[in-house]
């Protein structure tokens, strides 16, 4: 039986005249005949990286690390073939094994990223159990990738050749304006002509463009877009996802605008009786004070709260609909007000819903007659409502950022409070009566 072992390391003889950076090697041990593979000059050490190389772990001590990725996708990639069928194949070459522990990575390099993104949209999104609007948010953010691809001449560009130049210039795409695309060397008419005639499946997209793509827009495309890397390396076509480093910053105007208190209050005085709107009242208060989005608070029900000595505690299983991470809150005294009025009129009797159910664009053209209602300077809308509560929190002077992130849903923190989860009921009482002082003070 033939035995097989890898290992890593710098070597300092090999240094790239150009970059002056410290090739790494795989050792690779075949029934004792060795053989050494440079790997990929993207992955050479710098100066710095050499004094954090770890030669018992043989990685680098550090986190969120290039490098450290792509030698455990090697030493991944050993479980995912049949190892012991590859090593004792005694018609396999010493060269033929390496490069089967590599993934043939140089057979594969010559998929197009064109087509290998309209695969991942058919394989793993159109044919997924994703959520209807989420699959509209990877559909739109794939074609138009692709439609970036043909007006810059790269449809026939091998995904091992598209780097973060080519990711970097498809997001100055998405932020340049219509009207001045030709400034980035794209034709205006010929980007109109394929929006208008963009294929998705068999399905012809008469989609009309827009003068330029919102910060909101951009970042959530440029989100969606790198899991298709992400799978490209797990299947071993590329070695680092271009678009990792790539971010859309958002500036505070381009988020929703929070209500003042003084606007809250005038919100809160509206009577009930007035034009019909007490539920939409109602509904965005209950925002304001949980945080929760229109989807998650037109979803509330009786599965996802206990009623604990008159206070409402959210259980284990709320989660945000968005990301699916999980929310903690003991509801304040006036959220907790919101749903015993609906609760006990009995919307739970036919399904678990407390909240009788009402569109979101129903909701907005409601809020929009609140809007004048009560003087409120900008458009109204359910957004509001959980950037209010994001202030209000704030405002109350709480200041446990743990519990804060709980309350909101925020979620991928790399805290140890986070990982370990170390809140007890005791710490969301402290923040309810903390945040229940502030909405007495505001709203006396």
């Amino acid at each position: 039986m033939r035995k097989l072992s890898i290992g890593f390391h710098p070597y300092p003889k090999r240094k790239d005249k150009m970059t002056k950076k410290t090739q790494i090697v795989m050792r690779v041990l075949i029934d004792g005949d060795k053989s050494e593979v440079r790997l990929p000059k993207d992955y050479d050490l710098s100066e710095k990286d050499l004094f954090k190389w770890n030669p018992i772990i043989q990685r680098l001590d550090t986190k969120d690390s290039d490098v450290n990725d792509y030698l455990n996708g090697i030493v991944a990639r050993r479980k995912l073939i049949d190892l012991e069928k590859v090593v004792n194949d005694e018609k396999l070459t010493k060269n033929e094994i390496i490069d089967k522990l590599l993934g043939g990575y140089e057979n594969k390099k010559e998929t197009t990223i064109y087509e290998y993104s309209k695969r991942y949209l058919r394989d793993e999104v159109e044919n997924s159990y994703k959520e209807e609007g989420t699959k509209k948010n990877y559909r739109n953010a794939i074609n138009q990738f692709c439609i970036f691809l043909e007006l810059k001449g790269w449809k026939n560009l091998s995904i091992n050749d598209f780097k973060y130049e080519q990711a970097n210039a498809f997001k100055k795409f998405l932020e340049t304006p219509l009207n001045s695309l030709h400034l980035i060397g794209i034709d205006k008419i010929e980007c109109n002509r394929l929006y208008n005639n963009n294929l998705v499946g068999n399905k012809i997209i008469k989609k009309k463009q827009k003068n330029q793509n919102s910060i909101c827009s951009s970042s959530t495309k440029v989100k969606n877009l790198r899991p298709i890397f992400e799978k490209a390396i797990d299947e071993d076509l590329i070695h680092k996802n271009p678009f990792k480093k790539i971010k859309v910053c958002f500036d505070a105007e381009n988020e929703a605008p929070t209500l003042s208190t003084s606007m809250m209050k005038r919100v809160y005085d509206i009577k009930n009786n007035n034009c019909g709107l007490e539920f939409t009242k109602d509904i965005f208060l209950f925002m304001c004070f949980t945080g929760l989005s229109y989807v998650d608070a037109i979803n509330f029900n009786d599965k996802n709260f206990e009623i604990v000595d008159g206070s409402i505690h959210l259980l284990d299983t709320t989660r945000r609909k968005k990301t699916g991470c999980k929310i903690k809150q003991v509801l304040c005294n006036e959220a907790a007000k919101i749903v015993f009025k609906y609760y006990q009129k009995g919307y739970s009797s036919s399904n678990s819903n407390v909240f009788p159910y009402e569109t979101l664009e129903s909701i907005n053209r409601k809020l929009k007659v609140i809007q004048n209602i009560v003087s409120i300077p900008f458009d109204l809308t359910t957004r509001n409502g959980r950037v209010t509560f994001k202030y209000l929190i704030k405002e109350s002077k709480y200041n446990n950022p743990f519990v804060t992130r709980k309350l909101m849903g925020w979620g991928k923190s790399k805290s140890i409070e986070d990982i370990y989860d170390r809140f007890t009921i005791e710490d969301f009482i402290d923040a309810k009566v903390c945040f229940d002082n502030y909405v007495i003070s505001i709203l006396k």
